[in-house]
């Protein structure tokens, strides 16, 4: 609906463009909430009002912000080891330790 609202007022959306919220409900239709941005746009806007969800918020999460703690606390323990212990990869362990994943957690 924020859409047809926006092209209603604006005309069509250009290509590789969104239409966000400045008031952050995906129900208004209010047009002075709305303003295009890209892909990159929408995802800076919802860093930069922390609604992204990350470590053990996310639904899909295995681990918690402490078992990652443990990973890297232990790099005695290979990442196999740890990758059974955890039921995933020791691929997955090495990008916690490099903090190529679970980047925000000290």
């Amino acid at each position: 609906a924020h859409r047809v609202i926006w092209e209603d007022n604006h005309g069509p959306i250009p290509a590789g463009q969104c239409v966000l919220h400045t008031c952050d409900r995906p129900t208004c239709v209010n047009v002075e909430h709305l303003f295009l941005g890209d892909r990159a746009a929408n995802m800076k806007d919802m860093w930069e009002k922390n609604r992204g969800v990350v470590g053990s918020k996310h639904p899909f999460a295995i681990f918690d912000e402490d078992d990652v703690r443990y990973i890297r606390d232990n790099p005695q323990i290979n990442g196999a080891e740890l990758g059974r212990r955890y039921n995933c990869s020791p691929n997955t362990i090495y990008a916690i330790r490099t903090r190529r994943s679970w980047a925000h957690v000290e």
